[in-house]
């Protein structure tokens, strides 16, 4: 499973922005189609409910990984510098993705 870090800055700072704002941000910062730009809410999105919920799953291993944004330059030298700050204090928890392997019960 994968999904986005809710705890990621730069997600913080995009869930404070309305959608409709946001649609408009996109076309012009990244040059994206906003009628390609959905609104979501994800249910399991930090490191701690990705723990916890498994159901009938036994969590293998989480990966914390972070994508460096290369769409738009300032997006970019943001998104590189806040990479480096994250591993250079420890922060794995803040990185932006979470990728989630389970497997099976065998019982």
């Amino acid at each position: 499973m994968q999904t986005t870090n809710k705890w990621n800055p730069l997600v913080i700072i995009s869930r404070m922005i309305p959608f409709p704002i946001k649609k408009i941000l996109f076309s012009w910062l990244f040059k994206d189609n906003p009628s390609k730009t959905f609104e979501t809410y994800y249910q399991i999105n930090t490191p701690d409910e990705i723990r916890r919920y498994t159901g009938s799953l036994i969590l293998e291993r989480l990966y914390m990984v972070e994508d460096i944004l290369c769409q738009n330059e300032m997006f970019h030298f943001l998104s590189g510098l806040l990479y480096r700050l994250m591993i250079l204090f420890g922060l794995d928890t803040l990185k932006g993705n979470m990728i989630a392997v389970y497997r099976k019960r065998t019982e």
